[in-house]
């Protein structure tokens, strides 16, 4: 239950009105920016007037949140956000005491939840451009100009209490989550802290993969007695960066609270300081004149006066860090990877039951393992655990707010609080009568409300496989028909699939079936695409339908496409235009047009097209492709392709073949077939390099397409065109139109390319000059003909 008996009576009447907000929005929880929204409506209100100076009114917030969030669909409000909770229950305290106030005002309210940096106000203040550490600093600094921030009495131990948290604490009091499959990393982490010099531990590791966590895993150890005698006493204290250096406007500021921020660490020699975002000190507090936070902490560190821990990234460590050899060399790294699929299944076990209870939403083991699962597998740009940890947490909260119907226990809770409001008024005029009958009704009404919460308790909604699927389907935008068991179900129909719509090559389509089921049944190397192939043919027999095909069949829509023209790229230099500009060139920010189109969207195909075009420097790019299923893009960011299919296609070898009196060139029979495969064969080798071939799973070599393939895909245009009329006309054709549309579609240098300007021509112009003269009727059924010129034959 929050406390809000140090708050004012302002202050609790935006905490109230800021369920209203919410409750208007749709929300399913309470955020400080609902408590930001519910205090910009108080134009009465001193702050108000100095947020309008910074540019911030009702409207200009309410509207940025709205673009950034848009209006929710839940029915009730069900419970508050972690950065809420936060803010009226630590933050607005720290702030009371540095702002010098007794009470939890409006101006410390406000300032709380403008500072707060990980819920959704800190976005909608980033959209609208908000000088959010211009006004908390004139915050603090508003009441007496001539003292510092902190007061001219603030002690170290005041400043500890006010910058750091107790980890030890939050561990003790059950606030932090249960921390799983990290022993190696806590104990590497042991084991430095009983380092006589150096002892200072630094996890590095990609976001999300469970830093933090490790740190808390060692304050539950400690709290449990499970660490070494010499650690048994340690406290671990997280040390609040952003709040140390808020409000230092004068110069020394900075340097004198973190001086006795350390002097109190020193002094006492059971702290250990834990600095999240460790690069962040380097330059944190800095300015003209003045120290920065690193310089300030080197002494300590090199005399050993205090330890600490710190986490960053990867590429922040090497950024900031590294730099620094003389903070490098004091901080000892502890690299934490990122988990296994099973480990993140056992640390999803692991905190099931709190999820649980806030969302009071049970989820099943099945949908526990999905969210694993499918995170890693369509969720390529984050980590685990933490990209699955989300999907639970979303597909919880999804369910959640699901569940209609009145809140009935709210009403109650009114109903009571009227009832002994009244039982005091009869008490004080001495009415006993009535007191004693509204005692009656508040225990009856207490009666209830122990009743419906015992109901509440034990009734909880269910998360199941299905709910996972669609919130993984609506962050990666594969559909939810891909993600299924079925999957494989529908490779069987694969082929046939695929030779329904692409005619006259079944030999390619059997080649590109048997390199797919290989791949989805897990017979492949996991770390290469899905498929890679180089289809070789003549133009118009295919090759790039047959891709959109693929793309419709592995991903359920044709436009799960990236088409890259090859003759965008016959200079050296083009490269960049793949994977983006070096730094210093125009276009760098902006990145490469093929990595940022799988980044943003991993499950897809890449249809590289005319490949003969490309400068043979682009293949080395196309190498790392094919052979380890990445690419690094100009920033270098890792953009992974395992989960997609390379279509290269060319006309190699296919120049010089000529039409020879049937259709095609030479009529697709198996002679001519094998001729255009040994040229082509034979120009591959000549144009590409062998290390570039061996790569490629499979080379398809499209054949030629004889009279009847052309009539079937005649046949098929025909009935596209038919089911377009079916509402109005019922359409058929002929054998001798179709042979007169065949014969006229396919030419030696378009392939079957013309059979859709041949068809409208001969069939669509045709029937809508009728249809206007008034020749044909709605309910009519037409019939095309060719005698020497199409007939039209109408019944």
């Amino acid at each position: 239950m929050l406390d809000f008996s140090r708050f004012d009576k302002i202050a609790r009447e935006v905490i109230e009105f800021s369920e209203e907000e919410a409750r208007a929005l749709k929300a399913d929880v309470v955020g400080t920016h609902h408590i930001l929204l519910a205090a910009l409506k108080r134009t009465d209100a001193e702050i108000i007037n100095v947020l309008a100076r910074y540019g911030l009114d009702y409207n200009r917030f309410y509207n940025g949140l709205v673009d950034i969030v848009g209006i929710g669909d839940s029915e009730r409000v069900q419970g508050t956000t972690p950065g809420y909770r936060r803010v009226v229950t630590r933050d607005v305290k720290r702030l009371a005491a540095l702002m010098r106030e007794n009470m939890v005002t409006l101006d410390v309210l406000v300032t709380a939840a403008i500072s707060d940096n990980t819920d959704i106000t800190d976005m909608v203040l980033r959209s609208l451009d908000f000088d959010k550490r211009l006004f908390i600093r004139n915050m603090l600094n508003q009441g007496d100009e001539e003292m510092g921030p902190d007061g001219p009495n603030m002690s170290d131990e005041e400043i500890f209490e006010n910058y750091t948290t107790n980890l030890n604490e939050k561990a003790k009091s059950g606030e932090i989550d249960p921390v799983i499959g990290r022993e190696k990393e806590i104990s590497r982490m042991v084991e430095i802290l009983s380092r006589r010099t150096k002892n200072n531990p630094t996890l590095i590791g990609e976001p999300g993969v469970g830093k933090t966590a490790v740190v808390e895993g060692l304050s539950e150890k400690i709290v449990s007695g499970d660490v070494p005698y010499y650690l048994k006493d340690k406290i671990i204290y997280k040390v609040d960066l952003t709040m140390l250096v808020a409000g230092t406007k004068y110069r020394g500021d900075f340097e004198d609270r973190i001086k006795k921020l350390l002097e109190r660490a020193k002094n006492d020699d059971t702290v250990i300081l834990f600095i999240d975002e460790i690069h962040n000190i380097v330059g944190a507090g800095g300015s003209e004149g003045s120290l920065d936070a690193s310089n300030i902490l080197k002494p300590y560190l090199e005399r050993g006066d205090i330890q600490i821990i710190g986490a960053t990234t990867f590429d922040e460590y090497r950024k900031y860090i590294e730099k620094d050899s003389a903070l490098e060399r004091r901080l000892q790294t502890i690299t934490v990877e990122e988990p296994t699929v099973d480990e993140t299944i056992k640390i999803l076990k692991g905190i099931r039951k709190k999820f649980e209870e806030y969302h009071r939403v049970k989820i099943t083991d099945d949908a526990l393992i999905e969210a694993v699962t499918l995170s890693e597998r369509y969720l390529t740009e984050r980590f685990l655990p933490d990209k699955a940890i989300d999907v639970m947490d979303e597909a919880m909260s999804k369910k959640r707010t699901k569940v209609k119907g009145e809140d009935s226990s709210k009403i109650l809770k009114e109903q009571l609080e009227s009832i002994i409001e009244e039982k005091k008024a009869a008490v004080l005029k001495q009415d006993f009568l009535r007191a004693a009958r509204l005692r009656d009704e508040e225990r009856i009404i207490e009666d209830k409300i122990s009743k419906d919460s015992l109901e509440a308790a034990n009734k909880y909604e269910v998360v199941d496989k299905s709910v996972i699927e669609e919130v993984v389907s609506t962050w990666s935008g594969v559909p939810v028909s891909q993600m299924t068991d079925n999957e494989l179900l529908k490779l069987r129909n694969f082929e046939k699939k695929l030779s329904d719509r692409v005619i006259g090559q079944e030999e390619a389509i059997s080649v590109i079936d048997r390199a797919i089921k290989r791949s989805k049944v897990g017979l492949k190397d996991p770390n290469r695409p899905i498929g890679s192939f180089l289809f070789v043919g003549p133009t118009g027999v295919g090759k790039t339908y047959l891709a959109k095909r693929i793309s419709y069949e592995l991903f359920g829509d044709e436009n799960k496409m990236t088409v890259v023209d090859m003759s965008e790229f016959m200079e050296k230099h083009s490269v960049s235009k793949l994977i983006g500009s070096p730094p210093g060139y125009v276009g760098y920010e902006e990145g490469g047009r093929l990595t940022e189109s799988v980044r943003k969207n991993p499950y897809q195909v890449i249809l590289f097209d005319e490949i003969e075009k490309a400068h043979p420097d682009i293949f080395n790019a196309l190498l790392q492709i094919l052979e380890e299923g990445r690419l690094t893009d100009s920033k270098g960011k890792v953009v992974d392709f395992k989960n997609t299919v390379i279509i290269m296609t060319s006309n190699a070898g296919t120049s010089d073949l000529k039409k020879k009196n049937t259709y095609g060139f030479g009529g697709g029979n198996e002679t001519e077939n094998e001729a255009i495969k040994g040229k082509v064969d034979k120009a591959l080798k000549e144009m590409f390099k062998p290390e570039f071939l061996n790569r490629v799973d499979e080379i398809v070599v499209f054949n030629t397409l004889n009279q009847e393939a052309v009539k079937k895909i005649v046949n098929l245009e025909i009935e596209k065109i038919k089911s377009r009329i079916k509402d109005k006309y019922e359409l058929e054709v002929t054998d001798d139109f179709l042979t007169h549309v065949a014969k006229e579609g396919y030419s030696d240098t378009y392939g079957a390319r013309p059979i859709k300007r041949v068809l409208m021509k001969s069939l669509e112009d045709v029937i809508s000059e009728e249809i206007v003269r008034g020749q044909i009727q709605p309910g009519d059924k037409v019939i095309l003909d060719f005698k020497d010129k199409v007939v039209v034959n109408r019944e």
